[in-house]
């Protein structure tokens, strides 16, 4: 008998514990971003994120896009927090509302796309949301584009748009008269509330009357609907996204409000793609390197990288773009119109100019077809002497606070190199923002300085000075007697 009862207490703990590890917690719409916290012990759970169906007007005679079904396998951690926004279907036309699970950082796990609200007129074959990254479009010809890469939207150029549906990171456009896009979820994922059948929470945009209906929200939003020339119709469904392994990705396959679902199991194993068939993101910034200046010549007062430096600087600068796919090519000029070599290359050089410029340079990012343009302002000093030839230097002996001339570039690298010799006369006049100097003996290098710097005060060895040194705001940094 006790055999059998240890036996039968196996079989039930068994039970319990599968009933643990596949239970499922579900969130419905509410109109509001909820956290889920993941329980104890648990690492891999599945997720399973519908669009929401988009609005359907009593007199709308042409249904409304569905959502998309998107669902995958997931590492957490336990005790992690985890978003969660349900779209909405909106009770006349406005779009569907995309269903967002983010981290608290917002970086997206799962996203499923709102489906387009209903028209009166025209048809939209793109109305669903879609299983893709990418929003869908709005009509042929006159509708916005769908939006890319996590962003809103667009609105067409016709007449009578819709609101755009918002992304996870941008909001969509807003429409013609008072149709609104989408607050992206970044934003807090209302709806467009302007319009007449205002869009779905989950980011969707509002219809335009009654006769087409707005775009769906997601992961990237969808472009607008358009009643304006032929052909008409509602706007985009919106994109959706999927982190996690084992994806399946469906369109347009649910009907009414959005819906979360949180198994706990899963299978973590295996290859993610978050956006299959996507358009690849364009280089998203660009960081500018000027090279305008030797470190010799830095420490002795030529030391903005920022700064061409008349008879000193080499004047090349290199661009490097992030965050796009390559390979990358370059087109390099300037507002003054001064001479630059290697136009066509990532580092080009701007050739002996005689005053300040902008620098631009437009980098085409070939694998995204995409062109961005980034720009640095490029400051000009003159630190020659005006002699017939054209290197003589002007500096200052800064242990006899005397300004001389320096004939050659030799003869001012070696000054240079006894660390005796800065560039440009003693007590020289201070640009606006650098160190305030007083109309004693005094030299200030590297000037201007990154906040590091000497300074020396020539004057009667029996004479007290009083030397503070402040900010801009006349905020005391230090006084010495």
């Amino acid at each position: 008998m006790k055999n059998k009862i240890h036996s039968f207490l196996g079989i039930f703990i068994c039970v319990l514990l599968g009933i643990s590890l596949n239970a499922q917690t579900t969130f419905n719409y509410t109109g509001s971003i909820v956290t889920y916290t993941v329980p104890a012990g648990v690492t891999c759970i599945n997720i399973e994120a519908r669009g929401a169906e988009g609005g359907n007007d009593p007199v709308s005679t042409i249904s409304a896009g569905f959502g998309a079904t998107i669902s995958g396998d997931f590492t957490v951690t336990p005790g992690q927090q985890l978003k969660i926004l349900v779209g909405e279907q909106p009770p006349r036309n406005g779009g569907g509302g995309g269903s967002f699970v983010t981290d608290n950082a917002n970086n997206p796990l799962i996203i499923a796309g709102g489906g387009g609200g209903s028209s009166i007129t025209g048809d939209n074959p793109n109305k669903h949301g879609l299983a893709s990254c990418d929003g869908a479009n709005g009509p042929a010809g006159n509708g916005g584009l769908g939006g890319q890469n996590g962003n809103g939207g667009l609105a067409g150029v016709g007449g009578y748009q819709t609101g755009a549906g918002g992304g996870l990171l941008t909001d969509g456009a807003d429409g013609s008269s008072s149709s609104a896009g989408g607050n992206s979820f970044l934003n807090g994922g209302a709806g467009g509330a302007i319009g007449f059948g205002d869009g779905g929470f989950g980011a969707a945009g509002a219809g335009s009357g009654y006769i087409v209906g707005g775009a769906g929200g997601g992961y990237s939003g969808g472009g607008s609907g358009s009643n304006g020339t032929t052909p008409t119709g509602g706007g985009g469904g919106g994109g959706s996204y999927n982190g996690g392994f084992n994806a399946i990705n469906t369109s347009g396959t649910n009907t009414g409000h959005g819906v979360v679902i949180i198994t706990l199991n899963g299978n973590c194993s295996g290859a993610t793609n978050p956006c299959p068939g996507a358009t690849p993101p364009c280089a998203t910034t660009n960081t500018f390197a000027p090279m305008m200046t030797s470190g010799l010549y830095a420490g002795a007062g030529a030391s903005d990288p920022e700064t061409y430096y008349w008879g000193l600087s080499s004047g090349f600068i290199k661009a490097n773009p992030a965050g796009g796919v390559g390979p990358y090519t370059y087109s390099w000029s300037n507002s003054a119109g001064y001479a630059m070599k290697g136009t066509s290359n990532m580092k080009a050089r701007l050739f002996y100019p005689t005053g300040p410029t902008w620098v631009k340079v437009a980098i085409t990012d070939a694998g995204a077809g995409c062109t961005i343009e980034d720009s640095v302002y490029i400051d000009w000093v003159d630190y020659t002497c005006n002699q017939p030839d054209l290197w003589f230097y002007e500096m200052c002996n800064i242990n006899t606070n005397t300004s001389v001339c320096i004939a050659g570039t030799r003869n001012m690298r070696d000054s240079v190199k006894t660390g005796n010799y800065v560039f440009g006369p003693c007590n020289q006049p201070v640009k606006t923002g650098a160190i305030a100097q007083s109309e004693l003996g005094v030299n200030v290098f590297p000037n201007p300085s990154n906040g590091n710097f000497t300074y020396i005060v020539m004057g009667d060895a029996d004479a007290t000075f009083n030397t503070q040194v402040m900010d801009i705001n006349g905020r005391v940094l230090f006084a010495e007697s």
